[in-house]
């Protein structure tokens, strides 16, 4: 929050006449999990080894040798933003947590985009950044909080 408050000050008061084109709240947490069952049971939700047929033992793909190391998605366009607006969603091993063994990263990109950087792009961009701010990072925590969850065994 003090960041954004710092980027409005700076931006309205300062930088007004700057040109910005984009601008992105971006939430990136590094999550521990309880054991190396619960890290393995995200990778293999998103990115189940059965596919790779014969491959799952030529590439190890036990887990504990190989899987999932990166996912991203995205959304290329949300609604009622310009062009060139994405929600972008990196999961990966946590580099800082456990060896990447035990921990998850996820990264949310919320990235706004004006049509002209030239008529008032700055403006619309710190209007984003005013009025969604708090739904962004409630977003990022709901998809945050969703991709730990399948860390859990379900109960069917």
């Amino acid at each position: 929050i003090r960041v954004r408050d710092l980027v409005l000050r700076v931006f309205k008061e300062h930088l007004y006449h700057t040109p910005l084109r984009l601008m992105g709240i971006n939430r990136d947490v590094h999550v521990p999990v309880a054991n190396f069952a619960q890290f393995d049971r995200i990778g293999r939700t998103f990115a189940p080894v059965e596919p790779w047929g014969r491959y799952i033992e030529e590439l190890e793909l036990d887990g504990e040798s190989g899987g999932m190391t990166t996912l991203k998605m995205s959304q290329l366009k949300p609604k009622g933003r310009p062009p060139g607006s994405e929600i972008n969603i990196t999961v990966a091993p946590s580099s800082r947590i456990g060896g990447g063994r035990f921990g998850v990263y996820v990264q949310v990109n919320d990235q706004f985009a004006v049509r002209d950087a030239e008529d008032g792009g700055g403006e619309q961009l710190m209007r984003f950044l005013e009025d969604s701010f708090e739904a962004s990072i409630r977003r990022s925590d709901g998809i945050v909080d969703h991709i730990l969850s399948l860390a859990k065994e379900s109960q069917d």
